[in-house]
């Protein structure tokens, strides 16, 4: 590592700047990002050290973050803003090196213009820095709480506003920018580094004297602004809008005739509507704004209402006058910005499709989407509030709530599109027009973007929106780079909590692994009540990354038929308990067409304007499935797409679990609690690591294969497995180009892995019996055959049951019994009669097994040999 890029005074001098006591340390190069989280001097040190040992760019969160989790902090994880630093840049393309003159010039801009500003209105000196292609000016302030009711980020605009307003011509003169620099998760380069990624970037450093001087003076001025000027980026782009000379017009005669019989406007003028949202003095501005412009559209008499100059008017010559308020102190620029945002989104939030429609935003700049949140509409003399929109069956439903004179008149939830309930609405809020508003409203509700059904919500991040820490990211690699990976995996499974189960375990490790494919693998859990297959589902389930994974008790076919693009797609799912009536008969017709096609259609009729319509609505795939059920047969159409397996229902199995269940009330459960959250750390960054990508399976052609109906699918799944089998080892997979795209190669430790699996899981498959009976016949083969207590030749229910111990009881032996009866593998010798019991006979000794695979040694020598064959026609050429 060269000294010329890690000056360990100027790292430590910038810990004491920072002022926190911990801090999030970011470094990246390219798309590789580490994240660390350090407490102390020391610890920064050497974070920075390691990182640009590593010839990474390094940065530092300058605000605490309130966030335990070693990850990349967002805005939200942000508990305060203690610190406010202003880049002042040359005004050059992104990553371009600044020249030493214009480095001169940014210097020159700090201590002549920058500086002097701030300390002439009584601020205390800031800290200045070198950020190696301009300055950093460094000003503290006593914490503000990151709340939404602070205003925090406007108010830092509005500062930052101010400043380049009044140092504009000095900027403009020496070719420089004064960045916004206000994100709550700002980073700030390293001082004592360079940039890692620009060639020829110089070190950054502190000039001067690196002490933190907490400005109380800048706390209370940033709490004093009026951040209804901060700039918006919702703020629609359009051309300048005239407002002439609004500050000495008068009120328009026909507002002031409107005044006085529309009590309405009356009090939106006055500033004393209730029956908003936003009952601010600017909420009350948009509001009369959005009246006027509806009056001038709706009514030719008094278009010259609409017009910006007369809104402007109005709106200056208002009781609370909010606009002279802005304008105060002479800022007259900042106050026509204010007016013509206003205007701007008046003219936007009138609707001219129905006659009196101006459906507004209620005083509110924050508007939602159809997926939730609140909406305001005003049809005068209504308006009406409009709570958490849904999608629904044929169109939108929502929570109404119509207010009239500012009281209000009805609320109930309204499933927009059904004209019977509309008019019900429409009846109990007494104005015939309800009805046109409600359709209106629906209307606009289904124009607004709406995100889609199922899209990441603030708490539940995408993947890529998650970023590894370091120490996540080399023991994921290190799992995915193991050479015993899938030993590994069994003993991170029984740490878990899987007790035994190893095939069941890999088999559903490798289906959570396979979401991520094109084609991926599902899985159908049989066994009876209490047998611990949903704990199995949980085990595994935990080490899937949670935002990748849907975990329902119930479905809704409405789901599946309308989950849109993303909400299901590569997600691992697992539904409750399988039981198959004639409720659940179209969630399972859905659930059979993800997992055939990765998608379902379904045309339906909906209401529009007061007819009926088609509409396509979809569910994308594809989904990782993974289901259990209770009973011994389901539905054939669905076991024929999912692998089918039990669990082990053995007495030594029981025995296994008991003895788990005894350690964990023991002392070292603190040490088992441990281990299992390093190894759902562990695997859930690896499972993250995981790229998509193809899979070749080179050997394909000399795969063989029982030749039943039935195994057309379970061949494919088979090869599915190999394919995840590989996916999973992508990192210690060959690499291969085909025609331009990248795939990686299976290998026979691939297969191996996939037909260890399948001789266990279709052996009981390929026999058309339930796993549970085939337990029995196993348990009767094994079972000791004494005189005048069990023979399998010659036995009945009852002794069975006694012969077999507390595994299987009188109802599991009868039920399990008529199917072996059913397949010929057991037969009934006498049929009772009266009070005597059937007996049976054992007739079939040997277990099912699945015939016409190969073995994987039996493949790698066909494969080999093809390949001999191949290179030796090569070289005869």
């Amino acid at each position: 590592m060269s000294k010329t890029n890690f000056n360990k005074k100027e790292v430590r001098r910038h810990w004491v700047l920072l002022g926190l006591a911990r801090a999030e340390v970011r470094a990246w190069r390219g798309k590789d990002v580490a994240v660390r989280y350090v407490t102390d001097a020391d610890g920064f040190v050497q974070a920075v050290r390691d990182f640009i040992g590593r010839g990474m760019t390094v940065a530092v969160g300058i605000n605490p973050r309130r966030t335990t989790a070693s990850k990349a902090a967002s805005d939200s994880d942000v508990s305060a803003v203690q610190s406010i630093v202003f880049d002042v840049d040359p005004d050059n393309p992104a990553g371009t090196l600044a020249t030493e003159e214009q480095v001169r010039r940014s210097l020159e801009f700090v201590k002549a213009c920058l500086v002097p500003h701030l300390t002439g209105h009584g601020f205390a000196e800031p800290v200045v820095a070198s950020s190696g292609n301009g300055h950093h000016v460094w000003l503290a302030i006593p914490p503000i709480k990151n709340e939404p009711t602070a205003g925090v980020k406007e108010r830092l605009h509005a500062f930052r506003d101010e400043l380049a307003t009044a140092l504009k011509p000095d900027l403009d003169r020496l070719g420089l920018r004064l960045d916004r620099t206000f994100d709550f998760s700002r980073l700030i380069k390293v001082y004592g580094t360079r940039k890692a990624d620009l060639n020829g970037a110089r070190l950054s450093r502190l000039l001067g004297d690196a002490e933190r001087r907490e400005d109380p003076a800048l706390r209370e001025h940033l709490l004093s602004l009026d951040v209804s000027t901060a700039p918006s980026s919702a703020e629609p782009a359009t051309e300048p809008i005239d407002l002439g000379d609004y500050w000495t017009a008068p009120v328009p005669a026909e507002f002031s005739d409107l005044l006085s019989s529309d009590e309405r406007l009356r009090k939106t003028w006055l500033g004393a509507r209730e029956d908003m949202n936003d009952s601010t003095r600017s909420g009350h501005d948009l509001s009369l704004a959005a009246q006027l412009v509806h009056r001038a559209r709706r009514d030719p008499r008094l278009a010259s209402l609409g017009d910006p100059r007369s809104i402007a008017a109005v709106l200056w010559n208002a009781p609370y006058a909010k606009v002279k308020e802005v304008e105060r102190d002479g800022k007259r620029r900042e106050a026509v910005r204010y007016l013509r945002r206003i205007i701007l989104k008046a003219n936007a939030s009138v609707v001219e499709a129905v006659p009196g429609a101006t459906p507004s935003k209620a005083g509110s700049d924050a508007v939602a989407a159809p997926a939730g949140g609140n909406l305001g509409f005003e049809f005068p003399p209504l308006s009406y509030q409009v709570d958490h929109p849904r999608p629904a069956t044929g169109g939108i439903s929502a929570t109404i709530t119509v207010f009239k004179d500012g009281r209000q008149v009805h609320r109930d939830r309204v499933p927009l599109w059904d004209s019977r309930r509309r008019a019900e609405f429409a009846r109990k809020s007494a104005e015939p027009d309800a009805d046109a508003h409600l359709q209106e409203i629906e209307r606009r509700l289904r124009e607004m973007p709406s995100p889609e059904p199922g899209s990441t919500s603030a708490g539940s991040p995408s993947r890529s929106d998650v970023v590894l820490t370091e120490e996540q990211r080399e023991k994921g690699t290190a799992f995915l780079r193991s050479p015993r990976l899938m030993e590994e995996l069994d003993g991170d499974l029984e740490i878990a909590g899987l007790v035994g189960e190893k095939v069941l375990g890999r088999l559903l490790y490798l289906t959570a692994t396979s979401r991520m494919q094109a084609r991926p693998l599902h899985v159908l859990i049989m066994s009876e009540s209490a047998s611990g297959k949903s704990h199995a589902g949980d085990v595994v389930i935990s080490l899937v990354p949670p935002e990748q994974v849907i975990d329902a008790t119930s479905c809704s076919e409405q789901v599946l038929a309308r989950a849109g693009s993303t909400f299901l797609k590569h997600k691992l799912v697992r539904l409750g308990e399988h039981h198959e009536n004639e409720k659940t008969e179209t969630v399972y017709y859905y659930v059979r067409e993800l997992l055939s096609h990765q998608r379902t259609d379904r045309l339906v009729l909906v209401e529009r304007d007061g007819r009926l319509v088609p509409e396509m609505v979809c569910a994308e795939g594809p989904i990782a499935l993974i289901e259990t059920t209770t009973k011994l047969r389901i539905n054939h159409e669905n076991a024929t797409r999912m692998f089918t397996v039990r669990v082990d229902e053995s007495l030594a199995q029981t025995r296994r679990i008991q003895i788990a269940q005894r350690r964990a009330w023991t002392s070292r459960q603190f040490e088992m609690r441990r281990l299992g959250r390093e190894v759902i750390a562990k695997h859930q960054a690896a499972q993250r690591l995981l790229k998509s990508v193809t899979v070749v399976i080179p050997f394909a052609k000399h795969v063989r294969f029982p030749s039943l109906l039935r195994t057309r699918r379970d061949h494919e799944r088979f090869l599915r497995l190999i394919s995840a089998s590989a996916f999973l080892h992508q990192f210690q997979r060959r690499e291969i180009d085909r025609d331009g795209e990248h795939a990686i190669a299976a290998t026979i430790d691939d297969y191996k892995i996939a037909y260890d699996i399948v001789r266990k899981v279709l052996a009981d498959t390929l026999a058309e019996v339930p796993p549970a009976s085939i337990d029995l016949h196993r348990a009767l083969l094994e079972a000791t055959s004494e005189p005048g207590k069990f023979n399998r030749d010659r036995f009945t229910v009852t002794s069975a049951a006694m012969a077999l111990g507390p595994s299987f009881g009188l109802d599991t032996v009868r039920r399990r019994l008529r199917y072996l009866v059913q397949v010929g593998m057991v037969a009934v010798l006498d049929e009772g009669r009266g009070r005597q019991p059937d007996v049976f006979r054992v007739v079939k000794t040997e277990l099912p097994e699945p015939q016409g695979i190969r073995t994987p040694e039996e493949v790698a020598r066909r494969w080999a040999a093809a390949r001999a064959r191949a290179r030796a026609k090569r070289a005869a050429r």
